[in-house]
């Protein structure tokens, strides 16, 4: 975050007050994540990235009672339907449930249409459903 804001901090200069600056923010922050991304890219071409964790839940709290077991099965399986979604997908479930976003916003932060965002969220929830289904029976 520290990041995010220094490089706003940059270019004030620059700003024009038309959007929200919730937007900027946002935006701003995505961008430096898929610059990061791309990067690691790169780099995993000559090393080898460390692997996805998907079971840490499993780890975190001892089972006490059967409730708590499903409950950690359910998040895992939860997690391994996020990781599997194509990324701009995610990127859209993310901000519309994990950052509370509006359409209108994650729309001004990923530069696609407002219906475009609400699709990949519909189509990211239907995805979601039928991996955790499919790992339930």
């Amino acid at each position: 975050m520290q990041e995010v804001l220094l490089r706003l901090w940059r270019r004030r200069a620059e700003w024009q007050p038309r959007g929200r600056l919730k937007a900027l923010v946002y935006t701003a922050a995505l961008n430096l994540c898929r610059n990061r991304a791309r990067n690691s890219r790169r780099r995993s071409l000559w090393m080898s990235p460390a692997p996805l964790d998907l079971d840490a839940a499993d780890r975190t709290a001892p089972a006490s009672d059967v409730e708590a077991l499903l409950l950690r099965e359910r998040v895992r399986d939860a997690r391994r339907a996020l990781a599997d979604l194509p990324e701009a997908m995610r990127e859209a479930l993310l901000l519309r449930f994990d950052a509370e976003m509006s359409y209108e916003d994650i729309s001004a932060i990923v530069g696609a249409p407002e219906s475009t965002v609400r699709s990949r969220v519909h189509h990211a929830l239907l995805r979601m459903r039928a991996s955790v289904r499919e790992e339930e029976t």
